[in-house]
């Protein structure tokens, strides 16, 4: 009698249990698809099991393979404001509402991008009174991997109204607000970031192999942890700050989101890397590469927040890593929101949020919607040097440059003769575009800089839109950064 239980349990234990259709965590109500690209539907099923997917007139069939992997790709669909109905039908049936079809951005970065609209002293009044249907929201769950991932956790697509909105990114959240409204065309936001994390966390193994040290760094890991919510608290205490372990978070906040056509991204990171601001002039558009490069979708537009003024005493790496921020640009189809004139001298969390977001926006409004804008701060383009002083030309001046706060002169040049020892100068406008900077204590001034410190609250030049120019140093110097590697995380 036991051996036949013994048997008929193997037999049971033997019978393939049915799979059921399943879409990526990606894939809820209230979607935002991406317009004017091919479209691509994937998740998971028997092997060699049918399923068909049909939206907005579309139908395309596919069939499972060994791996139980299926994908299906629909032609490009203009925008579409009026809710539509997925349906997703192998062994079970899937149906997917109230879907829409504009713009998708991802958002990510740490801190400054994950602070909430809870966060702040307005957010319960945007709650209130913020109802934007054509605006949704995911926001990924913070996980970490040390291995490429298929699929992340997250909170669901959230229609942009009520008190949905508190648990949002706020910098993500005013982006896409001044989208709506200056394009009407429907936005999707996900946000994926992480406070306190590196750049090196956001780049692919791929990328950073040939950054020896950090190759290094990520071949000693303790591949052994367990990442999932299920982990003892042993396992938990092995896992701490492993967020900030090379690749950790592209493998699980990134990689599960690659076969999503999207707009574009923007960023809001690099306190975490400050202290490092030589090797981030290197990394960070080494990491905006590998996204594109990952995504298939081309130089796609990304655009990132410059730091803010933050009054950090023990040293003044901030100016190198906003330095390394600007010669990013170089990059093309990027952006770059200078916040200088909004930070805090004692919190690196800035309420300010509104202003950032705007300033994101600015440039995707030029980018991608074709609106022709001053779309950023003054934007220095040239530096001529004669008769005792430097004429700086800017681009990016709207109706022309201006002096703003308390003073009516221009404050935050410095001038020197050999990079090294700087003194204030003098700096008068010229005209709409051209600045003149001298020091009575350099006689022959070569360089300059200006706004050259970690908080620059008296740093006052802009544009007639209000946006300030960036921080910036001309030459070459000594980074007192240089030298300093990854690995002490």
């Amino acid at each position: 009698m036991k051996n036949a239980l013994f048997i008929l349990a193997l037999l049971l234990f033997a019978i393939p249990c049915k799979s059921e259709v399943k879409l990526p965590a990606i894939f809820t109500d209230n979607m935002v698809l991406q317009r004017d690209k091919p479209l691509k539907i994937w998740g998971w099923a028997d092997k060699n099991e049918k399923v068909t997917v049909q939206f907005n007139g579309q139908v395309q069939t596919a069939k499972a393979g060994k791996e139980g992997n299926w994908s299906i790709q629909f032609d490009a669909m203009p925008v579409m404001a009026q809710p539509l109905t997925m349906e997703v039908e192998g062994k079970n049936k899937i149906t997917l509402e109230n879907l829409l079809i504009g713009d998708v951005w991802v958002c990510s970065g740490q801190s400054n991008m994950q602070w909430t609209l809870s966060g702040l002293q307005v957010g319960e009044y945007e709650a209130g009174t913020a109802d934007y249907p054509n605006m949704r929201m995911f926001t990924v769950s913070r996980e970490m991997a040390l291995s490429k991932q298929d699929d992340l956790n997250g909170s669901g697509w959230k229609v942009a109204s009520g008190e949905e909105l508190l648990d949002f990114s706020a910098v993500a959240f005013y982006f896409g607000k001044y989208l709506v409204e200056k394009s009407g065309i429907p936005i999707g936001l996900i946000s994926t970031s992480w406070g306190g994390t590196n750049v090196e966390a956001w780049t692919s193994m791929e990328t950073l192999h040939k950054y020896e040290h950090i190759a290094t760094v990520y071949n000693e890991l303790d591949k052994t942890i367990d990442y999932s919510k299920s982990a003892t608290e042993e396992q938990k205490e092995k896992r701490a700050h492993v967020n900030r372990a090379p690749s950790s978070l592209f493998n699980q906040m990134i990689h599960p989101l690659l076969n999503l056509s999207i707009t574009g991204a923007i960023w809001y990171q690099g306190e975490s890397n400050a202290g490092r601001a030589l090797a981030y002039a290197s990394l960070f558009p080494d990491m905006i590469l590998d996204w594109r490069k990952h995504w298939g979708e081309g130089e796609f537009p990304f655009l990132f927040v410059q730091l803010a003024s933050f009054n950090r005493p023990e040293t003044q790496t901030w100016p190198e890593l906003r330095e390394a921020q600007r010669k990013t640009l170089e990059l093309p189809n990027t952006g770059m929101a200078v916040t200088t004139d909004i930070g805090h001298p004692t919190n690196i969390h800035p309420q300010n949020k509104w202003d950032v977001g705007k300033r994101l926006a600015l440039p995707a409004l030029h980018m991608v919607y074709e609106k022709e804008i001053t779309y950023s701060g003054p934007v220095l383009e040239s530096v001529d040097v004669g008769d005792g002083k430097l004429t700086l030309t800017f681009s990016q001046v709207g109706n022309g440059l201006k002096v703003v706060g308390d003073s009516d002169y221009l404050m935050g040049f410095e001038v020197s003769s050999d990079n090294k020892s700087f003194e204030f100068g003098v700096a008068r406008i010229v005209d709409g575009h051209t600045i003149e900077v001298w020091s009575e204590k350099v006689k022959d001034p070569q360089y300059i800089r200006y706004a050259w410190q970690n908080y620059p609250a008296y740093a006052n030049l802009m544009n007639s839109e209000n946006l300030p120019a960036s921080p910036f140093r001309t030459g070459s110097w000594e980074w007192i950064t240089e030298g300093n590697r990854y690995g002490n995380w």
